[in-house]
């Protein structure tokens, strides 16, 4: 959650320093300051683990939720500030997803807000082959809303028309469920996003699959051959466990 006060990497940056000082000061937490270099190397042993492993990992990428102060979201968590991470020949092939795309639903944003994300998520998910995004929370519940989300969804086919297929392999359901419970018809979120993507001709009908679950297969490697599939076929053996329908033989 990087909006809690650091960078995916970059964080001896002074700017960085100097608003992870302001959370510190703020919640009266001087002692537990620690400086940019000591961050960059925790996290950089995180990433080795998650490379060596095939662990994936979510990050929360949009301009609002839980922050450390109005505003922290813009300093520690744009999604850009991951190609310092991705960039490098070491996590080039990290498996990532940007839970909510980045996208910022505040009026005046929407797909390509001077504060919404999307296209630096779709320019991440363009030039790496294991960035995902997550579209849990978006606000599809209305009519009003998911006729901001097809227009959205138009707009990118427009702006990425080389990268479409890609794009749309790179794409999760997801729902933030403990925050959509508290939306009235959340029951239907799953059914009104597949009429999003359908009427935006983002998605075939029977390309749905794909992204009520398919994709979500590879980000997690829990295809046959990944290796988080291989762990939990033997937590199931050691335990006596039938596996989940899904999981298959």
């Amino acid at each position: 959650y990087n909006s809690l006060g650091y960078r995916p990497l970059g964080n001896a940056d002074a700017t960085v320093s100097l608003m992870r000082r302001r959370i510190a000061v703020r919640n009266n937490k001087m002692t537990y300051l620690f400086d940019g270099e000591e961050y960059d190397g925790v996290l950089c042993e995180l990433y080795d683990y998650c490379v060596d492993n095939e662990v994936p990992i979510t990050a929360h990428c949009v301009m609002n939720g839980i922050e450390a102060y109005p505003g922290a979201s813009f300093h520690f968590g744009q999604a850009k500030f991951w190609d310092g991470v991705l960039q490098q020949e070491r996590y080039k092939n990290l498996r990532l997803n940007l839970a909510h795309f980045g996208w910022n639903q505040e009026p005046d944003q929407g797909y390509a807000g001077d504060e919404s994300w999307v296209k630096d998520v779709c320019k991440l998910i363009e030039t790496y082959d294991n960035v995902y995004a997550d579209v849990s929370h978006h606000r599809v519940l209305t009519p009003k809303g998911r006729k901001s989300f097809v227009d959205g969804y138009r707009q990118m086919q427009k702006d990425y028309p080389n990268h479409m297929e890609k794009i749309k392999k790179r794409m999760l359901y997801g729902s933030d469920w403990h925050v959509l419970r508290r939306m009235r018809g959340h029951q239907k979120f799953l059914e009104d996003y597949g009429r999003v993507l359908v009427k935006a001709e983002f998605y075939a009908e029977d390309e749905l699959e794909d992204f009520r679950g398919g994709n979500a297969l590879e980000f997690l490697g829990l295809l046959p051959g990944g290796r988080n599939r291989e762990r939990l076929e033997s937590f199931y053996r050691a335990h006596g466990i039938v596996p989940p329908a899904w999981f298959g033989g």
